[in-house]
């Protein structure tokens, strides 16, 4: 009987058994030859390499911001830029006023008051212990459980604010924090007459609207560009999207600022990041530091103050800062990050153009509470004739604006930061 014969990988032959084999037995033969095996072996690998490629490559997806009954505080974290710190944290009785704010919208909330029947009769700085704050005059009509939503302001005012309490009769109701009193609030209708505002420039009252820390979040960034109203954007310089920032920006015509790092109170732990101005610094490193960093973005017109509590405050740094500012032929937008800021007086002895920010947008990141500070910025507007906010690239502030955007008051307009007389100038 003739027998099988299957040629091995070295080219000799290997008798097989006489016995009869079977198809299956010679498949069997072919497929658990060495060289088979490592082909699918190699294919294999190759596969599971593609899939982990993939998900490790893929987009995150996008995050859906949503108002809810419950506050929700959002971050907006760029992935490439986690270590990146966006503002420095705030105190002081203007950080407390903003927490009355967000208490008061959480009893509306929770008492099932629509928000939009709150009416800002009244907005004003006052100055406690030299601080100044935003005094508010508000008024909520047809309020049917009155007792209810007292009650649930108190509550929760108890759980945001340290000695804060209601005084008054009911249908007026005064917010006060220690002896300060923060807010007047007018109930069922019954209203006060505001006191007269100042008249406005002929043109109506402006608004001015800066988002600081650009150059690292670029969804944030087109989100916000795709808002029709002239925002105004304060550019971190090395920051890892500066080029493509100020492409966008230029682009679609906007003012870009230089948003310029300077040293906080909370430095090491708060870290300002690269090319800050410290206090130890001498007037040559702080003009040289500048000039080196208002070079990295020559389409700025101005630049403002990224952190800075403590190097505001310090009247030779900030005279050495301001100066090389004006050599460039940038104004200074002082964002406030401390009430002992020199801004203004250094601004006026070395006679650049100075402007001030009014309202903090975003210290809480949540949609409700950045619309009302939108509103209380409004206020402000039409009672000085202008006023300027500061807000920053987060999910909730991109939301907040979309939605003020459609529901503002349009007998105030939105102008870019140029358009805006300055507090004081070289003129």
């Amino acid at each position: 009987m003739t027998q099988d014969r299957e040629p091995l990988e070295s080219g000799s032959e290997k008798t097989h058994s006489t016995e009869k084999e079977t198809g299956l037995d010679r498949l069997k033969h072919r497929l658990f030859r060495p060289g088979v095996l490592i082909a699918v072996f190699a294919v294999v690998l190759c596969g599971m390499g593609v899939v982990i490629h993939l998900l490790m490559n893929s987009a995150p997806p996008v995050p859906v911001v949503m108002e809810s009954k419950e506050p929700v505080v959002l971050q907006a974290v760029s992935p490439e830029s986690s270590k990146r710190i966006y503002e420095e944290a705030f105190g002081g009785l203007e950080e407390i006023v903003k927490q009355v704010d967000f208490a008061l919208l959480e009893a509306l909330r929770t008492s099932g008051i629509d928000m939009q029947r709150l009416e800002l009769d009244e907005v004003t700085i006052r100055s406690h212990a030299g601080q100044d704050y935003h005094f508010q005059r508000l008024r909520i009509p047809n309020v049917k459980k009155r007792d209810a939503f007292l009650l649930a302001l108190q509550k929760s005012l108890s759980k945001r604010v340290t000695n804060a309490y209601l005084t008054g009769d009911g249908d007026h109701v005064s917010l006060m924090v220690g002896d300060v009193n923060t807010h007047d609030i007018l109930l069922d209708g019954i209203r006060q007459t505001p006191s007269a505002p100042a008249p406005n420039r002929v043109n109506g009252p402006k608004l001015v609207v800066v988002i600081d820390d650009v150059g690292e979040n670029m969804k944030i960034l087109k989100g916000l560009l795709s808002i029709d109203l002239p925002l105004v954007y304060a550019v971190w310089p090395a920051s890892s999207h500066m080029n493509e920032s100020v492409r966008l920006l230029r682009k679609a015509g906007r003012d870009i600022l230089v948003h310029f790092p300077m040293q906080p109170k909370g430095y090491p732990r708060v870290n300002p990041g690269e090319g800050a101005l410290f206090v130890t610094m001498n007037a040559r490193e702080i003009s040289n530091t500048v000039r080196k960093y208002v070079a990295m973005i020559p389409e700025a017109i101005g630049a403002n103050n990224h952190m800075g509590s403590l190097f505001t405050e310090n009247k030779p740094g900030m005279r050495a800062a301001l100066k090389e500012f004006k050599k460039r032929g940038l104004f200074f937008l002082d964002s406030m990050t401390t009430p002992k800021s020199v801004g203004r007086d250094v601004a006026r002895s070395i006679a650049i153009p100075f402007y001030k920010r009014n309202v903090f947008l975003d210290n809480v990141k949540d949609v409700s509470s950045i619309v009302y500070q939108l509103r209380k910025a409004e206020r402000i507007a039409q009672s000085r004739g202008q006023a300027i906010a500061i807000g920053h690239p987060h999910p909730a502030t991109l939301a907040a604006i979309r939605q003020w955007a459609t529901r503002r008051n349009k007998k105030v307009t939105v102008v870019p930061l140029s358009r805006l007389k300055p507090a004081f100038s070289d003129s």
